[in-house]
């Protein structure tokens, strides 16, 4: 029996397998609403569940009860990421389709590690806390396969409720419990915890293989472990082809994080920030003036200006009138250090109409960092200050075309 449900914030589904001894399927339709998530189910649900019953067809009772049990308990399982995701403000929707169900959802604010945990864990705790009731509520013992195998629905209900919920929590991918690790790992190796755990699901399903191979009370097994570990293999391989250069996942980031700075300034909420950035601190510094703490919004600009103040991208969409008043915080003389912050000192001033102070440091940074983008700029609060010839020899310095 093969079921794969999970959650997707980008991921995809989880993988559950249990062995062709009364076994099972899953899961996408038109749209509709459940608990107001859409939910597309498509024609291959009913396949996977036409398939589900052929696989049972020597008990027919079995049979149709597991395939209720399977549809459902897929429903709730989705339903357990979609409801825990709503909590933490985000859209979700489900999706059904053959051997595959998830929930993606679209975060309105930046989700924590714990946060993202959360999710992940509600389908599988929802399906397993769910199943339980039932087959309590049934009369029988949620945890004893001699007392639930007695009965069909009973069967039906523990094998598609508690059973493939626990199953969900392995720490393999795409399994729920996979996607848990995976992110617990990335606090310890930022970047690398699902390619770790895709890694070690590679080696579990290698020894499967092999056991199938050399151990005859694993033959029951051998149909899920070939179809496990095929796509695995697959979604291994594909994503290795997805993945982009060093220098492509450098620019894509920084893309990214340049969206999230407009959306700060444009809306009052920063967007999500890929690692290593951070809202600029001309934002930090914008929030904390807000809040009449201009003190602690001084002190981090002057640190940016120093040292850097680490990886974040321009204050683009930043209203000129947000930043006179971050501007006027700053003494004089300006401290010249780190270029990047430097050179954005330098654009606010022109933005904001300070041309002789632009120019000013400009000249002085020039002399620490003599770069173009620096040399250009000086020439632009030059030419607005009307001083064309001067402007003209920063020009030839920035190597641009004075005309």
């Amino acid at each position: 029996m093969l079921v794969i449900e999970g959650v997707d914030v980008r991921h995809a589904s989880s993988l559950v397998a249990i062995p062709p001894v009364r076994s099972g399927c899953i899961s996408e339709s038109p749209p509709l609403r459940i608990l107001g998530f859409p939910v597309s189910i498509a024609p291959g649900f009913i396949l996977g569940l036409l398939l589900l019953a052929g696989l049972n067809a020597q008990d027919p009772a079995f049979a149709v009860r597991l395939v209720i049990a399977i549809a459902v308990f897929t429903l709730v399982h989705e339903l357990g990421h979609a409801l825990a995701a709503r909590r933490f403000g985000a859209e979700s929707t489900i999706s059904l389709s053959f051997l595959v169900g998830w929930a993606s959802f679209r975060p309105s604010r930046p989700l924590g590690r714990l946060d993202r945990v959360a999710i992940t864990a509600a389908g599988p705790l929802v399906q397993i806390v769910l199943g339980s009731a039932i087959l309590l509520a049934l009369g029988t013992t949620p945890w004893s396969y001699d007392d639930v195998r007695t009965d069909a629905l009973w069967l039906a209900v523990w094998w598609a409720g508690p059973v493939l919920g626990l199953a969900n929590l392995l720490p393999l991918v795409p399994m729920d419990g996979g996607n848990i690790v995976a992110t617990g790992l990335d606090a310890v190796v930022p970047g690398r915890g699902y390619r770790l755990v895709q890694w070690w699901t590679m080696a579990v399903t290698a020894a499967a293989v092999v056991a199938v191979v050399v151990l005859p009370g694993w033959r029951p097994w051998a149909l899920t472990i070939a179809l496990f570990a095929f796509w695995n293999w697959r979604s291994f391989t594909a994503d290795r082809q997805r993945r982009p250069s060093a220098v492509e996942a450098a620019r894509r980031a920084r893309g990214v994080a340049e969206s999230a700075e407009r959306a700060a300034w444009t809306t009052g909420r920063p967007g999500l920030f890929p690692p290593p950035y951070a809202p600029s601190p001309w934002y930090r510094a914008h929030v904390l003036h807000e809040a009449g703490k201009d003190a602690t919004a001084r002190g981090l600009l002057l640190e940016a200006l120093e040292h850097g103040g680490g990886s974040w991208v321009p204050p683009a969409g930043a209203p000129s009138e947000q930043l006179v008043p971050l501007v006027e915080l700053l003494p004089d003389p300006l401290p010249v250090g780190d270029l990047q912050a430097g050179i954005v000192l330098q654009k606010a001033l022109l933005d904001t109409g300070y041309l002789r102070r632009s120019a000013d440091y400009g000249a002085r940074l020039y002399q620490t960092h003599p770069h173009p983008a620096v040399a250009e700029l000086v020439a632009q609060a030059l030419a607005l200050l009307g001083h064309e010839q001067t402007a003209e020899g920063w020009r030839r310095a920035a190597g641009a075309d004075p005309g």
